[in-house]
Order: structure tokens, then C-alpha cells, then sequence
């Protein structure tokens, strides 16, 4: 299952999976992970992969810049 770090809250760290579903871990669970990072979570560790994270950012920016100049994508097929 892929999680992605939400938010922080103290001590603790929100991840939040594909289906919406909240986990909470203990911030030094993280392993060095920031909010916003993707990963997976292995033997109660959270392990940030960096190619997936990458690639989400990626998409989350193109659909913010696509909302903000108010353009539709294209359908193609």
C-alpha cells in the first residue's frame, strides 16, 4: 500500500493511503520523510520512495496550473 506524509501533529505523522484512510505513526517513523513525501511503509517504518513522489508532485502541479488558468484537458483518443 502507498502512503503519502500529510501532516505533522506534534509528535506524530498522518499518512494517508490511496483510499483516503488515515495512519498515524510516530514522527521518528518517518525515517527522514517530509509532508508531501510517498512511500510505503515496511516493518512500521515509513520509506519514502523518491521516484514516486517525484512524480505525484509533478502531477499535483500540472493539475493546479491546469485549475488556475481555468484550461479543461484534452481528451485525447
Amino acid at each position: 500500500m502507498v502512503y503519502s506524509v500529510d501532516r505533522m501533529e506534534g509528535e506524530r505523522a498522518v499518512l494517508v493511503d490511496e483510499t483516503g484512510s488515515e495512519l498515524v505513526l510516530l514522527r521518528e517513523k518517518l525515517a527522514g520523510a517530509a509532508v508531501g513525501d510517498c512511500g510505503r511503509l515496511k516493518e512500521g517504518v515509513f520509506v519514502k520512495d523518491p521516484q514516486l513522489t517525484r512524480l505525484r508532485r509533478q502531477k499535483m502541479r500540472a493539475l493546479r496550473e491546469r485549475l488556475l488558468s481555468g484550461k479543461k484537458k484534452e481528451n485525447k483518443g
